[in-house]
């Protein structure tokens, strides 16, 4: 009887009570260390055709880099045009002469983000469309 009564105190419908708490904690360890990103996409307003990329670990920081990125490329008017939170890998940025742009995310490889770049471009009403930046999230998981 005493084993009975010991073993219904360990188990709640059928699962280990020993297993839920330690559960919990392999999650909040995964949570924790689970890193995304951000991506931020700047424009400087008198030279279309320079772009700042910033890549982070917060939309904060992604901003801050994204800017002082268009800047270092001799932005002199750079302007915050999108940033995108828990982004994860390859992105491009196409523009054509007439100022048309395409931008994309989280492709799996360069390739496919200057395809799609492009893509995006001549859909935006682009004719020759050229991708000017491609970019890596460093902190894909």
């Amino acid at each position: 009887m005493f084993a009975s009564m010991r073993n219904a105190s360990r188990k709640f419908d059928g699962v280990s009570l020993f297993a839920v708490p330690v559960a919990a904690l392999v999650c909040v360890a995964i949570a924790a260390t689970q890193v995304w990103a951000a991506n931020s996409i700047w424009q400087d307003s008198n030279d279309a055709s320079i772009w700042g990329v910033g890549v982070g670990t917060t939309g904060d920081a992604a901003r801050a880099a994204g800017e002082l990125d268009c800047k270092s490329r001799g932005g002199t008017d750079c302007n915050h045009r999108i940033t995108r939170v828990d982004t994860l890998g390859w992105g491009a940025i196409a523009q054509d002469n007439s100022g048309h742009s395409g931008i994309t995310w989280e492709k799996a490889s360069r390739k496919k983000a200057k395809k799609q770049a492009k893509k995006t471009c001549k859909n935006a009403g682009g004719t020759n469309c050229k991708v000017v930046r491609t970019f890596y999230d460093p902190y894909s998981v």
